[in-house]
């Protein structure tokens, strides 16, 4: 299980930014392994989500594109799996 949350007040505020605080850049980023990409994409894409680098197949194999959630947040989808 992975769990993510907004930045907080208090003791681990301290050690956090939001995207809007940094000029709506990342400093770290998440990539979630999925079956099945295309399909994401596409369901994501038709709800309106800002894709930030669009569906495109990988050097390394598989394909990936990127999305920015309502808080700013980047995150990677791809069906490529080469750790595995």
């Amino acid at each position: 299980m992975l769990m993510l949350g907004p930045v907080q007040e208090g003791a681990l505020g301290a050690f956090m930014r939001s995207p809007q605080q940094a000029g709506r850049r990342e400093i770290t980023t998440v990539h979630a392994g999925v079956a099945e990409v295309v399909g994401l994409h596409d369901r994501v894409a038709a709800r309106g989500a800002e894709i930030v680098m669009p569906l495109e197949a990988q050097d390394h194999g598989g394909s990936s594109f990127s999305v920015r959630d309502p808080e700013g947040h980047v995150f990677t989808f791809g069906d490529c799996y080469p750790f595995a």
